[in-house]
């Protein structure tokens, strides 16, 4: 018998005896914590809760203090998707809007943002436009 195959009848035997599940469970508790601790480690846990308007080219979205265009901002999101997504990205700021009271209306292009963000944004989007619309005929069919 090959080692392969010891290795085959060895996980057999452990799917057989419910250890695989348990081991599974475990694996993706362990995974929930480890995603928990990094999200917590940059801050994105403790940040404040906003509404933006995003898209796979730009964000939209307020702050209470000035910026200038053509700034460069940082940005840290943590998609409500689960698991979670966070997303850094570097953008350039295309529009300032004054609302008042200390609130500006900022827009924002990403600068060189990595395909595999970009995607994640994409279907974060895609996700939640599905979501609004099936929302709005389940209302409408009421």
């Amino acid at each position: 018998m090959s080692q392969l195959d010891s290795e085959d009848t060895l996980l057999e035997n452990h799917k057989n005896t419910g250890l695989y599940p348990m081991m599974a469970e475990i694996q993706t508790k362990l995974d929930f914590i480890i995603n928990h601790l990094m999200l917590d480690k940059e801050g994105l846990l403790r940040s404040e809760k906003k509404v933006v308007n995003i898209s796979a080219s730009g964000i939209r979205f307020t702050i209470e203090h000035p910026v200038k265009v053509n700034e460069i901002m940082e940005i840290k999101l943590l998609l409500p998707t689960y698991p979670p997504v966070a997303v850094f990205a570097y953008g350039e700021v295309k529009r300032v809007k004054d609302l008042g009271d200390n609130k500006h209306e900022v827009s924002l292009e990403y600068l060189n943002m990595d395909e595999s963000v970009r995607n994640e944004i994409i279907q974060y989007t895609l996700s939640h436009q599905r979501e609004t619309i099936r929302k709005s005929k389940e209302s409408g069919a009421k």
